[in-house]
């Protein structure tokens, strides 16, 4: 297989809440709560904790995404590993290097 141009995988949904007992507001990604798809009035939400009090809290998308093409340190994680992809490549490339080794 080749590819011809290589894509970004999309990140995880930003979604964003306001503790009801505390009244902190915070950013989580999709993966971070639990999901509800809704219903026609209400639309997509999460059922995540609050940070600061440890109580339930309801999150709503804000239409944006994690970005993974660089660093997201904001999430605590980071790009995606492309160094298997290279090996991969070099390996494609040069058949005989691997029995080399």
């Amino acid at each position: 297989m080749r590819i011809i141009v290589r894509g970004n995988l999309p990140g995880d949904q930003i979604y964003k809440a306001t503790c009801s007992h505390c009244k902190t507001q915070f950013e989580c990604l999709k993966h971070e709560g639990d999901f509800f798809a809704g219903d026609q009035r209400d639309g997509p939400f999460l059922r995540v904790i609050c940070p600061v009090c440890t109580q339930k809290a309801i999150a709503y998308p804000t239409g944006k995404y994690e970005d993974r093409s660089k660093d997201n340190s904001r999430w605590g994680g980071s790009s995606l590993n492309t160094d298997r992809t290279s090996s991969l490549a070099e390996q494609y490339a040069n058949p005989a290097s691997q029995f080399d080794r």
